[in-house]
């Protein structure tokens, strides 16, 4: 059991000079407020950083800014104490970061045991015992932890692969596989010594031989799993790592992005501004055309009036010069040649006019025609169409290239200083990373496989050994003996795990139902790869879950790990209601004291306001509440809260 004196920080983020929360070993609910980048964070990644040496930040970002920068030639301390027990045993961690003014950093660690000041390496291993760093995370966690855990909502998501291991290794599983481990590689190197054996009779060096192969094939099968599991923790913390750095770098990304696309883009524009150059060109050489259109336009509609009046004219000569004509036949036989009718003689004729006037008429309306085909030829109208349209998209393409021009500055003005290449590699990087763990969890599910059919064989060519003199006899026994043990273990590591995952299932549901308060539902069910399931009181399985709901349901197996893991100590949460209304929020308060021993919560006043947090807890359960106040953007003040306030 892990309890909380004292955490000092100095230096340490936005905290200068040294600074203290004093927890004498009081259990109970400690509540720190404060809004956004006032510090909240950063107590939670001291207390993580204290006891495993690992935080979110770069080293050099866990300094205080000001006072780098207000520290000249001289170098800067940073230091972070956390004072606690350990089943009554006294300890303090001391671990503190020196920045030379040449911008190296050293780092130091002292562990305090009961009055012995441990060297380093001894406190990294001591360290390493009390709370392992595969573990810490469900004793420091946030609002990202808690996104983790619900996504182990959905089985077979990629987080709850990742938390499996660390799940099991909280509830102590290892220790039983390793011990099954140790024993088939003594189990192994018994069958060497008896397939040495000379008093062993034939059929039996046959098993031996068999099992010695099979044994190798076991030992590789381990070291594979083994490895894979190594290679699953480390990629995944590289990813972890590298998404916190694409995340900061997106936006860059999105402008190199933009950039490159405006880039192939300008290509295009240039291309299309050359074109519209040229077909301006091509008709800039007939504007000759264009310019005479409204002279020539006016000599056609001139042209057109006149023909019109010619061929009235014409019209009018050619119907009289018909009449003339009629009148001169009946003058001449009597007779119409329209009716044939007789008239009189004398009646008409004499009035025949010359066909002159008709046929002058018509020489002009000739030339007329040809006249206005030889304008209309020119096609002066067409002309002037096309240089309007060259002259527009010759504009609209110029104007469109000097735009992407525009833009293109624009974008690289932003981007000045930003190093393309380590964007790049980040984002290489990660691929990199995800593509390592996806295929060491493929191989690691396959040699496990493959792991359970070695382990039959093994068993089923053990029990064929026949004794064979008293000194084989010995070493047989002795292997059934460590196949026994080994097969023993392997199986208890198995049943200890469902054990286990019953308990952690049994305590997650009573913390859910007590949140909840939902009559419809009846517990928690945790899958093989510890994915989470809500039932109904029906059985089925509950598929619509809203975000407050899945963030409870994480609460709530936090709190059941803390119940049944076999390490026992204080839980540190930063902003855990993000997503849940106030109802709920005062719920998870009130459960605070039964997550852990020590809970130390961290909280904005959106979130809850210290009246909220006294209305919700008992007087005893209540050890005190702090304020964060922030001086400047660099420096933040840890107070008490006065009543009232």
């Amino acid at each position: 059991m892990i309890e909380l004196q004292c955490l000092t920080v100095e230096n340490f983020g936005p905290f200068q000079e040294q600074q203290s929360i004093d927890f004498g070993g009081q259990k109970g609910v400690y509540v720190v407020h404060g809004n956004n980048g006032h510090g909240k964070t950063s107590l939670l990644n001291a207390c993580r950083w204290a006891f495993t040496g690992k935080t979110k930040n770069r080293r050099d970002q866990l300094i205080n800014r000001a006072v780098v920068a207000s520290s000249g030639q001289g170098p800067v301390v940073m230091r972070v104490s956390v004072a606690f027990t350990v089943d009554g045993i006294a300890y303090e961690v001391r671990r503190g970061l020196t920045r030379e003014p040449g911008g190296q950093i050293k780092e130091t660690l002292t562990l305090d045991e009961d009055g012995h000041v441990l060297g380093t390496s001894e406190s990294k291993g001591r360290l390493q015992e009390i709370l392992p760093a595969e573990i810490q995370q469900f004793f420091f966690f946030d609002g990202e932890l808690m996104g983790q855990f619900e996504s182990l909502l959905e089985e077979k998501s990629l987080a709850a692969n990742e938390l499996k291991d660390s799940i099991e290794t909280v509830l102590g599983i290892p220790v039983l596989r390793d011990a099954g481990v140790t024993l088939s590689g003594l189990s192994s190197e018994t069958t060497k010594a008896l397939a040495k054996k000379g008093g062993a009779d034939v059929k039996n060096k046959q098993i031996y031989q068999a099992l010695k192969n099979l044994r190798k094939q076991e030992a590789a099968l381990r070291a594979t799993i083994k490895g894979s599991g190594e290679s699953i923790k480390g990629s995944s913390s590289e990813i972890s790592k590298l998404e916190k750095q694409m995340a900061e770098s997106e936006s860059t990304r999105a402008l190199l992005t933009d950039r490159d696309k405006e880039i192939g883009k300008q290509g295009e524009l240039v291309t299309g501004a050359e074109t519209a150059l040229n077909g301006l060109q091509e008709n800039a050489a007939t504007a000759w055309k264009a310019l005479l259109n409204n002279r020539i336009a006016d000599q056609i509609k001139d042209i057109k009036k006149r023909d019109a009046e010619i061929s009235k004219s014409l019209e009018q000569k050619r119907h009289d010069g018909l009449v003339e004509k009629m009148k001169d036949e009946i003058a001449k036989t009597g007779i119409c040649p329209i009716c044939e009718e007789k008239h009189p003689k004398a009646k008409f004729g004499g009035n025949m006019s010359t066909n002159s006037d008709t046929e002058a008429l018509s020489l002009e309306l000739v030339g007329l025609q040809r006249q206005a085909a030889t304008f209309q030829g020119l096609g002066t109208d067409s002309a002037q169409a096309q240089l309007h349209a060259a002259i527009q998209t010759d504009y609209d393409a110029r104007n469109a290239l000097e735009a992407s021009k525009s833009k293109l500055r624009d974008i690289r003005e932003k981007l000045k200083g930003v190093n393309e290449k380590d964007v790049g590699e980040i984002a290489k990087a990660y691929s990199n990373h995800a593509t390592i763990r996806d295929t060491a969890v493929e191989t690691k599910i396959k040699a496990e496989v493959s792991l359970d059919e070695v382990k039959t064989s093994i068993k089923t060519l053990e029990g064929k050994i026949t004794d064979s003199g008293e000194g084989v006899s010995r070493l047989n026994k002795k292997v059934a003996l460590l196949g026994e043990l080994s097969n023993f273990f392997d199986t208890a590591s198995d049943r200890y795990r469902e054990d286990q995952k019953g308990r952690v299932e049994d305590a997650a549901t009573n913390l859910f139902v007590s949140i909840s308060q939902q009559d419809q539902y009846e517990k928690l069910r945790i899958t093989e790869n510890y994915g989470l399931e809500i039932l109904h009181q029906d059985g089925k399985v509950e598929d619509m879950r809203s975000a407050g709901f899945e963030h409870i349901v994480a609460v709530s197996l936090i709190g059941a790990l803390q119940e049944t893991s076999p390490v026992k100590g204080p839980v540190v949460m930063d902003s855990p209601f993000g997503r849940l209304d106030r109802e709920h929020g005062d719920r998870v308060i009130r459960m605070l004291p039964n997550l852990a021993s020590q809970v130390l919560l961290l909280v904005q006043d959106r979130e809850t306001t210290p009246e909220d947090i006294e209305s919700a807890l008992n007087a005893e359960d209540l050890v005190a509440q702090r304020r964060l106040r922030q001086v400047s953007a660099h420096e933040t003040l840890i107070e008490p809260i006065k009543a009232g306030s």
